[in-house]
């Protein structure tokens, strides 16, 4: 009897354990697995150390579209721009623009923005399962699509989304290329 009741213990214990490393493992294909997919890209951008390079994005804002735009930024400050079709140079608004968007430490800290889930539970709950939205909360925002390059670990494209009732209120950077300079 008490081997039994032992080998029923140990038996609960390892279905716990496994339900366990399940949920854990589910976690990273969920939004809450967005924070360590930020987390090691970010470090990996870090390693790089990359502090001059060139970029080229396109940045929308609602209707609004700018670029695509090819970017060269040392120490995180946008130094020299033109437009990646007609190749005529920015102006000082766009180049103001760029300085605000575009250079990566300024994409980390808007996606770093975006995984934040804020408002109230139901708004939370609403935001995190898609399917319940309209019940819960008809105005929640789907999450933030983000995504990062493989090898150099920078955001390759942020999306917001706007909510349902706020028109015109979500925004995208898309980068199509980035090289490190010497």
């Amino acid at each position: 009897m008490d081997t039994h009741r032992r080998g029923l213990w140990i038996g609960l214990s390892l279905l716990l354990a496994l339900a366990g490393v399940t949920c854990l493992a589910g976690l990273w294909i969920t939004p809450l697995g967005m924070w360590p997919q930020y987390r090691l890209a970010h470090e990996r951008w870090q390693a790089q150390n990359i502090r001059h390079y060139r970029i080229t994005a396109q940045i929308s804002n609602g209707w609004i579209d700018n670029g695509p735009w090819t970017l060269e930024v040392r120490d995180e400050q946008v130094i020299a721009g033109h437009n990646t079709a007609s190749g005529a140079r920015l102006s000082h608004v766009q180049m103001r623009l760029a300085q605000i968007r575009m250079p990566v430490s300024v994409l980390f800290e808007a996606a770093a923005g975006e995984l934040h889930l804020r408002g109230s539970p139901r708004t939370l709950l609403a935001r995190l399962l898609p399917q319940l939205r309209h019940r819960l909360d008809r105005c929640a925002a789907p999450l933030t699509t983000i995504t990062y390059d493989p090898a150099l670990g920078y955001p390759t494209a942020i999306i917001a989304y706007a909510s349902p009732c706020f028109v015109q209120a979500d925004w995208t950077v898309r980068v199509t290329n980035l090289t490190p300079l010497p």
